[in-house]
């Protein structure tokens, strides 16, 4: 019979060893710490399995990147009310850590690679993965609003692809952009490519970045929609950016792929000379 005071909840277990809760469950179900569930389905730890972990060193080998997506995970999924407050917290805290806003979105690129890994092994499940990215997006919409921003600046329009609604991405490219000196306009999901052509043509757009998901993986379609804007691009001597996991065609014939946060800033650092 183990005794009630020799138990740890998840939290004071990964306290313990000095790791986010969400390592631990992994554990737990890898089979690599011992647990037992309560009535209600809890996990809970004896305190020598953990103290005995802690001691053989197999706690501090996960590795950095991995500890660092557990601590955001746990951060958005945590159900307090100031919950959008407290990832923003983490996101002006990481910003003061980097001294760049893109090399924080390499990192918050990581997390939510975690996130859909996770998702994916059952781990997370649909709502979870929702609602990581909801409240994630909506405090860098608070760091974003709070960003200078003015009408002398250059306008970059942020679209995705025709049927891809996700728009997160795009939000972190939206941290570069203002860090960078660009004014932006969203035109968001399922917007027209006649309707970005009006943009492009009458809101002195210089810059169009456009996102495709992993759950974009028609190319053909890609392909068809790339050519009707790079034309429009082409015409008005825009940038054309092209973002995201999807199935862009490689080479494209119109714009530039962009596949990570640090070749987008190495890009602006070019365009506004330009």
């Amino acid at each position: 019979m183990v005794a009630m005071d020799d138990l740890l909840s998840t939290k004071e277990a990964a306290a313990l060893l000095g790791v986010g809760p969400t390592a631990v469950k992994r554990w737990a179900d890898a089979g690599e710490l011992a647990c037992l569930k309560t009535a209600g389905g809890h996990r809970r730890f004896r305190r020598g399995d953990v103290e005995a972990m802690r001691r053989s060193g197999n706690a501090s080998e996960t590795d950095d990147l991995e500890t660092e997506s557990d601590r955001w995970i746990e951060a958005l999924l945590n159900p307090r009310q100031d919950q959008v407050y407290a990832v923003e917290g983490l996101l002006l805290q990481a910003r003061a850590q980097e001294g760049a806003w893109y090399r924080v979105a390499e990192r918050l690129g990581a997390v939510l690679t975690a996130i859909g890994e996770r998702w994916q092994r059952g781990e997370l499940s649909v709502l979870d993965e929702h609602l990581a990215s909801e409240r994630l997006a909506r405090a860098v919409g608070r760091v974003v609003a709070a960003m200078p921003t003015g009408p002398t600046m250059p306008a970059a329009l942020l679209v995705t692809v025709v049927g891809d609604d996700h728009t997160l991405g795009l939000s972190l490219v939206e941290l570069c952009l203002r860090e960078a000196g660009w004014r932006v306009l969203w035109a968001g999901r399922a917007t027209p490519v006649e309707e970005i052509a009006t943009h492009v043509a009458t809101d002195a757009v210089r810059m169009v970045a456009a996102s495709a998901s992993l759950h974009s993986q028609d190319q053909q379609a890609l392909a068809h929609w790339l050519a009707m804007l790079g034309l429009i691009c082409r015409e008005h001597a825009v940038h054309l950016l092209l973002g995201g996991s999807g199935a862009w065609p490689e080479p494209p014939a119109f714009g530039t792929r962009i596949r990570n946060f640090r070749e987008l800033a190495s890009y602006l650092a070019g365009a506004k000379q330009h």
